[in-house]
């Protein structure tokens, strides 16, 4: 049993299909918030509330991932644990681009920096287990 002390201390790790499934727990929360709030949470990273519904689209979106993420953390799919690295850091990687130059709000970068930062826990627990060998292909 972990206990807090030992947690501060970094004397117990997370494991990379921990990592998977507490993220697929916060894409779960976006989603729903996404399809079932969507002006609240535009609030939330300062936009202007969404003008139409699309915003319900890329939610669902969002729960069908939450579900793919959650179900490959079950069956500890370690190639899927790699490919998510590198998603999650190139979609902050565009993302920044598209703000410095394209004009996109800035705002976003709110929430793509959470999934830059479980991209890279993801990266040290693979580390870890000495399953950081990426694959591209």
């Amino acid at each position: 049993m972990r206990n807090a002390y030992q947690v501060l201390r970094g004397e117990t790790r997370v494991t990379a299909q921990k990592t998977i499934e507490y993220f697929s727990y916060y894409l779960l929360v976006l989603g729903a918030c996404l399809v079932f709030a969507p002006a609240l949470m535009a609030a939330f990273i300062l936009l202007p509330p969404p003008a139409d519904n699309n915003i319900l689209f890329v939610g669902f979106l969002v729960l069908v991932l939450a579900y793919y993420y959650w179900r490959m953390a079950r069956d500890t799919n370690t190639a899927f644990f790699q490919a998510t690295v590198i998603g999650r850091l190139g979609l902050f990687l565009a993302t920044l681009i598209w703000v410095v130059f394209a004009g996109l709000a800035a705002n976003y970068l709110v929430i793509l920096a959470i999934d830059a930062a479980g991209a890279l826990w993801t990266a040290n627990a693979l580390k870890r287990q000495g399953d950081a060998g990426f694959k591209f292909v």
